[in-house]
């Protein structure tokens, strides 16, 4: 038995008709073929009928722009607050190992040159390991995420946790 949607087609039929649709020489599938991606997202024929969306669309971008310069980030960041988290924090620790300047507070005591040099270049493979985990995770979806995924993140975040007052330039 086929199951059938709500308007009485099954599968096949709604993708045959859908086909069929497509290939009509009409307006909407014209201008579906100049923009391809769409217009402020949404497919090109709907935003001729609702034009209001571009209004909306404009709207919203410049109300976001406006909070990122006075609060630093703006309403989208809390709707996948730990994603907006960790892609700024990989991000700044590309950026710190980059600028090669950092060294932990905590490292201070009596070292010679070559100590120095060692414990330079181990803080900088723990920054780029904690950077490669946040960007992971910023790049992943926690539902894919496996459970080793998971605990190599709890692993880099226990680093984070270690590290946290070393993170200056």
């Amino acid at each position: 038995m086929k199951t059938k949607f709500e308007h009485g087609m099954t599968l096949e039929e709604l993708i045959d008709w859908n086909e069929k649709r497509s290939s009509e020489k009409n307006l909407c599938n014209f201008l579906d073929n100049i923009f391809p991606d769409g217009i402020v997202g949404y497919r090109p024929c709907y935003v001729i009928t609702h034009p209001w969306v571009i209004l909306k669309f404009i709207i919203n971008h410049a109300k976001w722009a406006f909070q990122r310069v006075f609060r630093g980030w703006d309403d989208r960041a809390i709707w996948s607050l730990d994603y907006y988290i960790s892609n700024i924090i990989y991000q700044a620790l590309e950026e710190l190992v980059k600028a090669k300047i950092s060294f932990p507070v905590s490292s201070f005591e009596e070292m010679n040159e070559a100590e120095i040099d060692y414990r330079l270049e181990e803080h900088k493979k723990t920054l780029t390991k904690i950077a490669n985990g946040f960007r992971i995770y910023s790049e992943t979806p926690s539902y894919k995420m496996t459970k080793k995924d998971w605990n190599d993140f709890e692993e880099m975040f226990d680093l984070f946790k270690e590290y946290f007052p070393d993170l200056w330039s």
